[in-house]
């Protein structure tokens, strides 16, 4: 299962965490992990054409890690960019995991670490 988690904190966004393997079907022939990277990778793209090198990254394609950290201090306008992403990217990655749930979990942190939940099975509620 990959495991998707968006955490925020009082400026609005602060990482997404990726970890696993869908196994939906093989590694390397995996439709639905592929699906999940492709949305990750275009995110990130994005955000580092915004920010640069100020994004933090780590990606490891063997256990599917995939981590992107922006940093607390940015512009006000960088910020709304970065806030304007996330309200474009999220929904996408949310309905990937809706559609396979098996295979998809996505969740939501404060930066406190704490107030962790399921976003996916909250929506369906």
């Amino acid at each position: 299962m990959i495991r998707i988690v968006r955490e925020t904190g009082p400026k609005g966004f602060v990482s997404i965490r990726a970890l696993g393997h869908a196994d939906f079907g093989v590694r390397g022939k995996d439709v639905v992990c592929a699906a999940a990277s492709a949305l990750l990778q275009a995110w990130l793209r994005n955000l580092m054409e915004l920010l640069g090198d100020r994004v933090q990254v780590e990606l490891d394609r063997r256990s599917g890690r995939m981590v992107f950290i922006v940093p607390a201090e940015i512009d006000a306008e960088a910020r709304t960019e970065v806030e304007r992403l996330v309200k474009y990217f999220f929904p996408s990655i949310l309905s990937l995991s809706e559609q396979f749930p098996e295979n998809i979990l996505v969740s939501e942190i404060g930066s406190t670490g704490f107030a962790v939940h399921d976003v996916t099975a909250q929506q369906q509620g």
